[in-house]
């Protein structure tokens, strides 16, 4: 407290750090945890092209449908067609996880496509018909970013289609799918009449669902099959890295409030060489003095990783809500952040804590 300027600038340094990793961390695990309970929902599995790496860039002959069809266990294969969008009202759509993507279907198809339990309900409007023409089903987010509503049109691709209905998706890790019917999404990007972007598969028993795909890959070697299985495994993936990402530069940020604590306490006990002089005149032990510093920088951490965890607490839940994510700020983030942040200040004090050690009582005392 005799140096409230340093002393906060160090709490300041340790709260960022331990507030970037809550933040970060929170972050992550909402996103795993949105993927989880996404994936979780898919009953069958998709199967496109084995020489791209997604659907939308997979073109495939319809005539897998009927083989596919003939394989034991199968119960229901809907062809689809997935497109990126490239411009909307004449203007370029910025990649990113948010970006529309036409969804071609067959309207009977509806209920049972890829994006089926990701529908919560259709909130404005009506589902598509297999009589509509120029007709498309779009999302809560593309009507609020676009203000288009039910009987509005809006130009994609070059091409004018007519919202005929509103779709509020489960989560906005869906995306952004615009639904239209196979036909009319052929017609817009010039596919072919006999040509399919990927099959949605259900399978009669959804928990056979990976050995189904595994031989739906041995028959036909020119597709991949992929189900709740693999994705899980390639999302955990994805998001292990970005959690490993997120940690490095937490502790690259945490590791400066550090050094921080240590400037703050080698300041401090150069400043107060004539007591601790005094405390080792007087019997204070070389233990008693380390002890003391150590607590003060302690307590520095202690405060500093309070403060930090409130602040990323709320700044997750900020980004949260600003981009429709989930966050988790679960208790064991929570704990291992506080005795990260402790730890810190132990860190910060054990040079400084020496250094006021070993000092000589007669220097000390004779020191200006």
């Amino acid at each position: 407290m005799r140096r409230k300027s340093r002393t906060v600038l160090a709490l300041l340094g340790i709260c960022i750090g331990i507030a970037a990793l809550t933040t970060l961390i929170a972050l992550v695990d909402g996103l795993n945890a949105d993927a989880t309970d996404l994936i979780g929902k898919m009953q069958g599995f998709m199967v496109w092209d084995k020489s791209v790496p997604d659907q939308s860039m997979s073109f495939i002959s319809d005539s897998y449908e009927s083989r596919i069809k003939s394989i034991p266990g199968v119960k229901r294969v809907v062809p689809e067609i997935y497109h990126t969008v490239g411009k909307i009202n004449n203007e370029t759509v910025p990649y990113g996880m948010d970006a529309p993507v036409v969804t071609g279907i067959n309207p009977e198809d509806l209920d049972y496509c890829a994006y089926a339990s990701f529908i919560d309900k259709v909130t404005k409007g009506r589902e598509l018909k297999s009589t509509d023409k120029k007709s498309i089903m779009i999302t809560e987010d593309f009507s609020d970013k676009y203000k288009k509503g039910v009987g509005e049109s809006i130009d994609i691709d070059g091409t004018k289609f007519k919202i005929i209905g509103i779709m509020k998706l489960e989560t906005s890790m869906a995306g952004n799918p615009i639904i239209m019917t196979l036909d009319d999404s052929r017609d817009l990007y010039n596919i072919d009449n006999d040509k399919i972007s990927s099959y949605y598969v259900h399978p009669i028993n959804p928990d056979n669902s990976k050995n189904l795909s595994k031989l739906m890959e041995f028959k036909f070697d020119k597709l991949q099959a992929m189900g709740q299985q693999e994705m899980m495994e390639q999302m955990g993936e994805l998001l292990d890295n970005l959690k490993l990402f997120a940690i490095i530069v937490s502790i690259v940020s945490a590791i400066v409030a550090g050094i921080g604590v240590i400037n703050t306490m080698l300041m401090s006990v150069m400043e107060r060489t004539k007591e601790i002089g005094t405390l080792k005149a007087v019997g204070w032990t070389k233990e008693n003095i380390m002890l003391v510093i150590l607590m003060e920088s302690v307590f520095i951490g202690v405060i500093g990783s309070i403060l930090g965890i409130i602040l990323g607490y709320f700044v997750a839940t900020t980004i949260g809500a600003q981009f429709d994510f989930t966050t988790l700020v679960s208790l064991n983030l929570i704990i291992q952040n506080f005795l990260f942040g402790i730890l810190l200040g132990i860190i910060g004090g054990i040079y400084p804590a020496w250094i006021a050690a070993k000092m000589d009582p007669v220097d000390a005392l004779r020191s200006n």
